[in-house]
């Protein structure tokens, strides 16, 4: 039986119980109070990003994704998207493996970075608004209109359609350029707002994913990361945050999910190696902050493998599933 499975049938179980003692009136005015009982007890899910093992999934997905339900995961991250598959697999092949393991796949990242042919048309274009003379929002309207090409409106719309049948909630990018001027960083948040309202109109969110050098901080300017945030539309463009990007950053992910007022959706429950064994991450404070911030989804992601990867992917597990903040 799955979690919200269990949680209706204890319900169920509460409330003939105490029909029978107390009164069915009084059992029905107590019915906000059981429900917010129970709801604080229910466990916390803890998915897995796949592309962590992205050559076990190749090899053998139907084993690899069995091996993460028994350990306990009941979500998964996809990735590595290429021509219509996710993992080399169609998305038929892949949501039917993810069926048999009776496991969710609720995310996926999705990486697809402005080709140079775009940014020299956006470039025209709005050279082009500025000889005109458009001005204020008439401007706005136009340089959105070229955030994205014709190819990559299709190559978005073909994605989200794949990752909205799968069952995805969240759609994800984790590429950025490198050393961007400020320019570009403006043009990417046109991007992600673009993009961010196509995911709106497939029941999606859109997420941006920073890496260490968006989270770093420059000596005299705020992070890519916050301008980008700043300069993005919190109705259209969310985060997800890796705790050990954000730790070779710097930057105190509390603090982050506090300044960004419920935008960040996704925790990278992220690592030196296991989850926990470098002693450098408060994975506990960061969830129960999480939480308290509007955090939807959370998934171990390890890249750096010390042991057979399945013992590191269960270790992890265990030691999250057994923090405090981990709610049953």
């Amino acid at each position: 039986m799955d979690r919200l499975g269990f949680f209706k049938q204890g319900l169920s179980s509460v409330l003939d119980a105490a029909s029978s003692i107390i009164g069915l009136k009084k059992a029905a005015d107590s019915f906000v109070e059981v429900v917010d009982e129970a709801l604080s007890n229910i466990k916390t899910d803890i998915g897995f990003h796949l592309p962590s093992i992205d050559s076990a999934i190749y090899a053998g997905g139907a084993s690899v994704l069995e091996n993460l339900a028994a350990i306990g995961y009941s979500t998964i991250e996809v990735g590595t998207y290429k021509n219509g598959k996710l993992h080399y697999k169609s998305p038929e092949e892949l949501k039917e493996l993810a069926r048999k393991a009776n496991i969710k796949i609720t995310a996926a990242h999705l990486n697809h970075l402005l080709t140079e042919a775009e940014k020299e048309g956006a470039a025209m274009n709005e050279g082009a608004t500025m000889n005109e003379g458009a001005e204020g929002s008439e401007a706005d309207a136009r340089s959105e209109e070229v955030a994205m090409s014709k190819e990559d409106n299709e190559w978005w719309l073909n994605a989200m359609a794949i990752c909205k049948d799968l069952g995805c909630r969240y759609v994800t990018m984790s590429q950025f350029p490198e050393n961007p001027d400020q320019a570009t960083i403006a043009r990417y948040a046109k991007y992600f707002n673009a993009i961010g309202q196509m995911a709106t109109e497939q029941g999606m969110r859109f997420c941006f994913h920073p890496s260490q050098a968006e989270l770093t901080k420059n000596e005299d300017s705020a992070s890519i990361f916050e301008i980008l945030a700043e300069q993005t539309d919190n109705d259209k463009v969310w985060f997800e945050i890796d705790t050990f990007e954000a730790t070779e950053a710097a930057t105190d992910v509390c603090k982050l999910l506090k300044q960004q007022d419920k935008r960040i959706l996704l925790l990278h429950l992220h690592d030196y190696g296991v989850a926990g064994d470098s002693g450098k991450i408060d994975f506990d404070t960061i969830i129960k902050e999480g939480i308290q911030q509007g955090v939807a989804d959370i998934f171990i992601e390890v890249r750096d493998f010390h042991l057979p990867a399945m013992n590191c992917i269960e270790r992890s597990y265990y030691y999250v599933d057994n923090l405090p903040s981990i709610r049953y």
